[in-house]
């Protein structure tokens, strides 16, 4: 037990390691994004891992995988428009400038 409790303590902390890498090397929409793909890769990697380890680890697609897959959708469409990557005409969208001067008051 203790050998799981310092590989999590390790691997939190290369998480957040990286994490920071990330937004410091390129910016923090970069990190936002990745973590939501992070969700999605760890679901294909268990729906992969079923057939291949004769059903023991992972998870078998079902009739609910559609919810997941649409959910998941939903949280990369969310994430991609929360930051402004993708535009919808007709919205307002603050420029930078506007940004820092309402994070001054």
């Amino acid at each position: 037990m203790i050998v799981l409790t310092i590989t999590y303590v390790f691997s939190i902390a290369f998480y957040n390691f990286f994490g920071l890498s990330v937004a410091k090397e390129l910016t923090t929409v970069h990190r936002t994004f990745i973590d939501s793909l992070r969700t999605v890769v760890v679901w294909v990697v268990e729906l992969i891992l079923w057939p291949l380890t004769n059903h023991l680890v992972g998870q078998a697609w079902n009739n609910w995988s559609w919810l997941q897959l649409g959910g998941f959708v939903l949280l990369i469409i969310g994430t991609l428009l929360y930051n402004a990557v993708f535009k919808i005409p007709g919205l307002y969208y603050p420029t930078k400038e506007q940004q820092e001067a309402d994070n001054q008051k």
